[in-house]
């Protein structure tokens, strides 16, 4: 399953951003804090249902703000989607239907292989390992 779609709200320095992804390959590059790191920790957070930066859940939230969200749509139709608000656990819907559980993530998200290229980093799909970073 490929990822077609992520929207981002209130997460990190992110007020509301929606990202399409190619089927194939997809980069990621932009200047210094422009968010490359939060897009990919906002994509490890809804395959894990925590950050790959912090323990606290909370510091993901924009400031001044109560909640984040982060929806993923698949090009096979299906959606994920993730809140977040302050000070209560993480909410999961699969398909617009409450999960019951974050290990529900592991049934529908493509695992991902990372490979750093200078100055990008290249996302592919491998659904035999989970995350890996090739240095």
């Amino acid at each position: 399953m490929s990822i077609k779609k992520i929207s981002i709200s209130n997460f990190r320095c992110f007020d509301s951003v929606d990202l399409e992804f190619s089927e194939l390959n997809n980069f990621i590059h932009g200047a210094n804090g422009s968010g490359k790191t939060s897009v990919l920790e906002a994509l490890y957070f809804c395959s894990t249902g925590r950050s790959f930066k912090s323990s606290n859940k909370n510091l993901c939230i924009q400031n001044d703000k109560e909640a984040f969200k982060i929806q993923i749509d698949t090009f096979d139709n299906n959606k994920i989607c993730i809140l977040k608000e302050a000070k209560k656990s993480i909410s999961l819907e699969i398909n617009e239907s409450k999960a019951p559980q974050l290990s529900f993530l592991e049934q529908f998200l493509l695992r991902f292989l990372i490979i750093k290229h200078s100055p990008c980093l290249q996302i592919h799909q491998n659904t035999e390992e989970k995350y890996s970073i090739d240095a």
